[in-house]
């Protein structure tokens, strides 16, 4: 799954409003225990749709779930 989200930016640290293209997609593993994170300060954890929903405020990062589950239904 894919979702491409344009989200405006407001002005701040010297830099004007602008917008950033957010890029999320979803990937799977047949073998979830041999995943390892990048380093230390990427901690890497396995959520359900929903516990993931409910760790995060930014909207587009809740309309890509919303979209993977109803893609998972």
């Amino acid at each position: 799954m894919l979702h491409l989200a344009v989200v405006p930016v407001p002005a701040g640290r010297g830099e004007p409003a602008h917008e950033h293209a957010d890029l999320c997609f979803v990937l799977a593993t047949g073998s979830p225990d041999t995943v390892q994170a990048e380093s230390s300060d990427a901690p890497l954890r396995w959520l359900t749709v929903a516990d993931a929903a409910h760790t995060t405020s930014q909207a587009n990062l809740r309309e890509s779930l919303a979209r993977l589950e109803r893609r998972l239904a």
